[in-house]
């Protein structure tokens, strides 16, 4: 009876021990769903943020194409001024003021392609931060995915492990109500035991007291049969007389 106890006791503490593992299980479940939220999150910010710098790179683009219109307006304006010094000269002393106009439009439009050179370059510098802005949020935004995937998984595996945990519980359990049911029957068996050896202790005093009664009567009978004997003893030799 006390090894099914001690027994009891055992499966009640690996029971409770099951109980607090799935408690902590669960706690770390709800932390990890809570990582991947914040993860995709931060995912989804840097899928936007990704999505801004493309369009801050289109928009790059699109400046180096204005600034290439302004290189070809500006080759065309100096061809002009050019053009225009040539007629200047040939008009003489009346091109003279054609020819100082002819000027200040290729001064100007050799500072317009200056500036649009700078401008060009400024872009394309802005053009290279861009892409490794965008390669580095691209491999963020990767690294993010994948912590998700695993993540999931983890949490797949922990509510696998959950399960199994909460059957092993629920087998604990039974075990635990059948060895109440075994302790049970085992004090039943005992008690009945202990009726049967109070039966058999007064039977065998019983018997002890039969017995007792017997060996009496057997005296009595032979000391009864020793009478008859003598009385018969007696009768003979009444008759030869």
């Amino acid at each position: 009876m006390k090894k099914i106890s001690d027994l009891q006791l055992v499966v009640k503490s690996d029971t409770e021990l099951l109980s607090t593992l799935t408690n902590k299980i669960a706690e770390n479940r709800e932390n990890v769903e809570h990582m991947i939220e914040g993860i995709s999150s931060a995912s989804n910010n840097y899928q936007k943020a990704s999505d801004n710098v493309e369009t801050l790179a289109e928009r790059a683009r699109q400046i180096n194409k204005t600034v290439d219109t302004i290189d070809k307006v500006t080759i065309q304006t100096n061809m002009l001024a050019v053009n225009g010094f040539i007629e200047a000269a040939r008009a003489g002393e009346y091109g003279k003021g054609f020819a100082v106009v002819a000027n200040d439009i290729r001064n100007l439009a050799n500072e317009s392609g200056e500036n649009a050179e700078q401008i060009k370059e400024l872009v394309n510098a802005i053009q290279y931060q861009v892409n490794l802005v965008a390669s580095d949020i691209a491999e963020s935004a990767k690294v993010a995915a994948g912590e998700v995937v695993k993540a999931r998984d983890t949490t797949k595996l922990v509510e696998e492990v959950t399960q199994i945990l909460d059957e092993l519980i629920k087998r604990f359990d039974e075990i635990g109500r059948e060895l109440e049911q075994i302790g049970s029957a085992v004090e039943e068996s005992s008690k009945a035991i202990e009726q049967i050896n109070a039966a058999a202790e007064e039977s065998a005093s019983a018997i002890e007291e039969a017995a007792k009664g017997a060996d009496e009567q057997a005296r009595g009978v032979e000391e009864l049969a020793r009478a008859i004997e003598e009385i018969a003893a007696v009768a003979d030799e009444l008759q030869s007389a």
